[in-house]
């Protein structure tokens, strides 16, 4: 989120952080969280997920609440395995290689075992393939 709020800075976006429910917590859960806030904030213009699931959610609320994806509501959402352009064409997509993470996770967790009091290692994942 700092980094995200970091970006925004000085570009006229203000970013939001929904505080009733995550991008891990169920759709049952990210569905209604979604539709009260875009209730309380109708001029709503994006939203950002962090997970295949999240992004479906957030879908069907701003589609129940009558909002048209890719027209006045983007919704953007982070994917492992490339199936939202199905789900909803207009979804802007975010590719996240999770077997490059999973080397990453795996070599961190190596070194902290043969160096217990070396720093943790720490990685910066970049998008490559935006869509």
């Amino acid at each position: 989120m700092g980094g995200a709020t970091a970006a925004a800075e000085g570009t006229g976006v203000r970013i939001e952080r929904l505080t009733t429910a995550v991008s891990d917590d169920p759709g049952s859960v990210v569905q209604p969280a979604i539709a009260d806030y875009l209730a309380e904030h109708p001029k709503t213009d994006a939203i950002i997920c962090a997970s295949s699931n999240a992004c479906m959610a957030a879908t069907a609320a701003a589609e129940n609440a009558g909002h048209t994806i890719g027209d006045g509501l983007d919704i953007i959402g982070k994917e492992a395995i490339p199936f939202l352009k199905q789900f909803r064409a207009p979804i802007l997509r975010m590719f996240e290689d999770v077997a490059r993470a999973g080397d990453f996770v795996a070599r961190a967790a190596i070194n902290r075992i043969e160096n217990p009091t070396a720093p943790p290692m720490q990685k910066l994942e970049r998008p490559t393939r935006f869509t």
